[in-house]
């Protein structure tokens, strides 16, 4: 889920409003931030990190710093995904 908002939400946002706009995933976050679209595009860029440590198999260790992590993380996606304002 939070690939899809950042990847395709957040790029489209940002496209909308500004046609000419290229960069990476960083660069899209923080002209979202400045759109006021999203606060903490470090905070956003670290949850990626998390997806993508999910996607591989790790030790046991690894594997328990995922989950605390996506645990003490969780909270601020549900409220940041809940707040954002859906255009027709």
């Amino acid at each position: 889920m939070i690939d899809i908002f950042l990847t395709k939400y957040i790029k489209l946002k940002v496209l909308i409003n500004d046609p000419g706009f290229d960069g990476t995933l960083r660069d899209y976050l923080n002209h979202a931030e400045k759109m006021r679209i999203l606060n903490e595009p470090e905070k956003w860029m670290a949850l990626r990190e998390l997806r993508n440590i999910q996607a591989h198999d790790y030790t046991e260790d690894d594997l328990e710093r995922f989950l605390t992590s996506l645990e003490l993380e969780s909270e601020f996606v549900i409220h940041a995904i809940g707040n954002v304002e859906i255009e027709n």
